[in-house]
């Protein structure tokens, strides 16, 4: 009885559920002062025939005849009585077949569903609510960014306008209030004023609108925002955003900063202060061949092997483990350190095999702004590119570098020299010709590197399969952003599926060390650093007993990351 007196007050609170009330008895008069015409018309002509019936036995033969039961125990004799049945009878059929049903739909049954809709789903967070992220949006982006905050215990909430979308992630667990986004209600109601950021995902108008009703509410809460062109970060920024992240063109960056120069020297993808991770070709050089205990890297060079790639497969460093042609190295020192690895391979490789980055440059499929941001970083770079595309806008007559043509065409390929390039770069927006592009390109060129964009997180296990080495997707790497814009430096993505991140020492490993606690062995990550007094240690001690106040620099996959923080809890 308490739910139903519920659902019925908020169903009445509202003014069109109160006017469709209104025009609902309007009609029921009205069908009831019928049915009293028609009984009473019903014991006249009944008494022409000579014929008396109850009062009950009127309305019985009215009900019936206008709901088609039409018994036929009770019938005229006459045609004038006859007739009016007919009247009575199509009367009932458009009231109770037609009308009545529609009327019950639309002015009973679907406002009362909207407002249970409604009551299910928050219009409010409780008033004690403090240090949360309120996260506008429920795309692939923010139901990432949602993800990835509360892996890290941070409180987080999506706010939706969206009734349908708000109940689909209600009823999967998530935390969702419904609330209009350029409402200063919604951020009242949803503690704005105690929250530790907003987060807006929407396009340029809206965040802009947002933007302005957030500040009007809480001059003072952190807010960022997703801009998707530059000329909008000012605009964004005079609303009164903090910070504006324009997540394509940051996409591009980093996929630019994966394409190796066509050097045999180590690539910095990462750096945590003077701690930096880079990458390093294993092709042409002494290493192949050899295992990592033989190489012994660490003692000769300082640097830490971290990982290897073989193909798109990564794996985790072990003594044991022996580098084949082509693999990867993903490796953590400091600058010096890495100067002394670049010295090391490039004194023990001859020279002619290198390759000539003037004939072989990187092959960049899609010229939107992904694409672009990558040409642009290749520029900084100083390393030769192609840029294919099918749109004349983008490819530009004066300039060879910039070619016209489908990247599906082999001709078109060829023609921006697939067959010369060291490096493969897919930037196009959409993940199924992405998957097209990458299966065509393994096939075609089966030893290069080749960088993948997926805007889905669902396709990024079928861009592997097709043969990517890298895949890069705008969902993780915004939760990435969002996530180092509450707390810096906390977390970098490497690649899809694989992150650097920084955790203060849990308490369950407080008093260990790396030897007795081994970290590597039952949550499969590996610590590449450990910060003490504001100085990192690359490569730290095993033997070094772990402090309170101490952080910790691991490198994971997703599902590793997970391990570690359900392993060892982080300190509330």
């Amino acid at each position: 009885m308490r739910f139903i007196f519920s659902q019925m007050s908020v169903f009445l609170a509202q003014s069109s559920n109160k006017r469709n009330m209104r025009f609902l008895c309007k009609f029921s008069v009205t069908m009831l002062a019928l049915i009293c015409l028609y009984t009473a018309s019903f014991h006249y002509i009944m008494l022409l025939e000579g014929r008396e019936f109850s009062m009950i036995t009127g309305l019985y033969w009215t009900l019936t005849t206008m709901s088609t039961l039409g018994f036929g125990d009770i019938t005229f004799e006459s045609d004038f009585g006859r007739f009016f049945s007919i009247i009575v009878l199509f009367s009932g059929i458009i009231l109770f077949m037609m009308m009545l049903p529609f009327i019950f739909i639309r002015f009973i049954y679907q406002p009362w569903l909207e407002a249970h809709n409604q009551s299910i789903v928050p219009h409010a967070l409780p008033v004690n609510t403090s240090g949360h992220v309120l996260i506008l949006g429920a795309d692939d982006i923010a139901l990432n960014v949602l993800e990835r905050l509360r892996q890290f215990h941070v409180p987080s909430y999506i706010i939706t306008p969206d009734q349908q979308t708000a109940i689909a992630l209600f009823e999967s667990g998530m935390p969702v209030m419904l609330g209009a986004l350029d409402s200063s209600d919604t951020y009242l109601n949803a503690q704005v004023r105690q929250a530790r950021l907003v987060v807006a995902l929407q396009d340029n108008l809206k965040n802009t609108n947002i933007a302005a009703t957030v500040r009007d509410v809480s001059p003072d809460v952190q807010l960022v925002a997703s801009v998707s062109n530059e000329n909008a970060a000012d605009i964004l920024l005079l609303a009164g955003c903090n910070n504006v992240f324009n997540f394509t063109s940051m996409l591009g960056r980093v996929m630019g900063r994966r394409v190796f120069a066509g050097k045999l020297e180590s690539n910095i993808i990462a750096s945590f202060d003077d701690l930096h991770i880079a990458e390093a070709q294993t092709g042409n050089t002494p290493l192949v061949g050899k295992s990592l205990l033989q190489l012994n890297l660490r003692a000769k060079l300082g640097v830490n092997v971290v990982g290897i790639w073989q193909g798109s497969e990564f794996m985790n460093a072990h003594p044991d483990i022996v580098i084949d042609e082509g693999a990867v190295l993903l490796i953590a020192g400091n600058k010096e350190n890495l100067e002394k690895f670049d010295a090391f391979i490039q004194s023990s490789t001859q020279k002619k095999d290198e390759t000539d980055p003037e004939k072989n440059p990187v092959l960049i499929l899609g010229g939107g702004k992904v694409g672009l941001a990558v040409v642009e970083n290749m520029i900084g770079r100083g390393i030769p590119f192609i840029l294919l595309d099918k749109k004349p806008s983008v490819a530009k007559n004066d300039d060879p570098r910039f070619v016209l043509g489908d990247a599906e065409d082999i001709n078109a390929l060829r023609l921006a020299k697939l067959e010369e390039a060291h490096s493969i770069v897919i930037t196009t927006h959409d993940d199924d010709l992405n998957i097209y592009l990458t299966l065509y390109c393994r096939k075609l060129r089966p030893e290069i590197q080749i960088i993948a964009r997926c805007n889905l997180s669902r396709n990024i296990k079928a861009l592997y399969s097709a043969g990517a080495n890298l895949v890069m997707a705008i969902s993780s790497l915004a939760s990435h952003y969002v996530l180092n814009a509450i707390t810096p430096d906390k977390t970098y993505m490497l690649t899809e599926g694989l992150n650097i991140f920084r955790v203060s020492m849990p308490p369950g490993l407080v008093g260990k060390n790396l030897r007795n606690s081994d970290i590597r062995k039952t949550t499969r990550c590996n610590v590449v650093a450990m910060q003490r007094d504001g100085n990192i240690r690359a490569n730290p001690d095993p033997d070094m007993p772990f402090e309170d106040g101490d952080e910790l620099i691991i490198i994971g996959s997703q599902e590793a990351e997970q391990g570690f923080l359900q392993r060892y809890p982080l300190a509330s």
